[in-house]
């Protein structure tokens, strides 16, 4: 396959940003580095990255015998959704800049503490959406359903548990489809006493999820904020002591970090290494 000069350029700028982390895991512990945040968010985008550069070359026969056309490459598409993925976590672990303000350092941390009262939120919510979305497609379909067209029809009726509810959560409330029974995950046009049946289900699930658990949401995400405003001052000392000891050993941006600690290191003698003192012990 042909790689573009837009694809090598994307290659060395990924190796200059992996050099910098194989310069920090050398300054560091693994449990230490991987304890940030932010690292796991580069290990993630690593990953997501090299898988994507790695799909996106891989030719088919007909690239193989000379043709280079996008389509005509295997795995493409997954490669390029790989690699938009690892793009929007690259730009998000520029978030890590703030830390140095005295008013936004603290503010990364009270997202990262919102993100785990989301994960307590989310896990309340799938329980909830799963039992209204299977509540919807047992109301709307038949028995007889399933024993047709088995392929298509249920990984329909599997998509729509999700579909639905997920989507009614930000207010598309699809009530004119529920009522028809013409959804898209439901097959034909059904229209009965159930599907009034399930516009009344789509009621008590709308207050259950709006009225009761996003309120859960809010009031954990402000009892968060208190708790770090209240503590603003200390958290950004914390965090200025965790930058400066990540450019403790380097002062360049990669890759020349990376150059600069193997020159230290070739020119440090093993004594010297363990510190002034180690010749008097």
């Amino acid at each position: 396959a042909v790689v573009s000069t837009q694809s090598t350029g994307y290659f060395v700028w990924f190796a200059m940003l992996f050099a910098d982390e194989v310069l920090q895991l050398f300054t560091l512990t693994f449990h230490d580095w991987f304890r940030n945040m932010f690292n796991k968010m580069d290990t993630i985008m690593y990953l997501l990255v090299t898988l994507g550069l790695v799909l996106v070359h891989i030719p088919t026969e007909k690239a193989l015998e000379g043709a280079t056309e996008p389509d005509e490459k295997r795995f493409y598409d997954i490669g390029r959704i790989f690699l938009s993925l690892g793009s929007i976590v690259f730009y998000i672990r520029l978030l890590h800049m703030f830390t140095v303000d005295a008013a936004l350092g603290p503010t990364l941390l009270m997202i990262q503490k919102m993100i785990k009262d989301f994960k307590v939120f989310l896990l309340m919510f799938l329980i909830v959406a799963v039992a209204f979305g299977i509540g919807y497609t047992i109301a709307l379909t038949d028995p007889d359903d399933w024993d047709e067209d088995t392929d298509n029809k249920h990984g329909g009726y599997i998509s729509g548990i999700f579909f639905y509810t997920w989507f009614q959560m930000y207010g598309e409330l699809f009530v004119e489809e529920l009522q028809d029974g013409s959804g898209a995950y439901y097959g034909e046009e059904k229209k009965n006493g159930r599907s009034e049946f399930v516009v009344g289900l789509v009621g008590v699930y709308m207050a259950i999820v709006v009225l009761m658990l996003v309120n859960i949401l809010i009031a954990m995400f402000s009892d968060t904020y208190t708790r770090i405003k209240d503590r603003e001052d200390v958290i950004f000392k914390f965090q200025r002591l965790e930058l400066l000891q990540d450019i403790e050993n380097s002062y360049l941006p990669p890759p020349f970090s990376f150059i600069h600690m193997v020159v230290v290191k070739l020119m440090t003698s093993p004594g010297q290494e363990h510190g002034p003192d180690s010749d008097n012990k």
